[in-house]
C-alpha cells in the first residue's frame, strides 16, 4: 500500500501528463524515492 494519495503510479503519470516526460518523471522518481520510513506521507497533488 502507497503511504501517499495519490499513489506514486498515479502520481508518476499524472506529472507526466501535466508537466511532460522529462520534468513530470523527474517529479516522479522523486515521489518514489520518498516513500519510505520518515519519508511523509499523506495528500501529495501534482503541481
Amino acid at each position: 500500500m502507497c503511504r501517499f494519495e495519490p499513489s506514486c503510479s498515479h502520481y508518476a503519470s499524472e506529472a507526466i501528463a501535466t508537466h511532460g516526460l522529462l520534468k513530470g518523471g523527474l517529479m516522479g522518481v522523486k515521489r518514489i524515492l520518498r516513500c519510505r520510513p520518515r519519508g511523509g506521507s499523506g495528500y501529495d497533488p501534482v503541481v
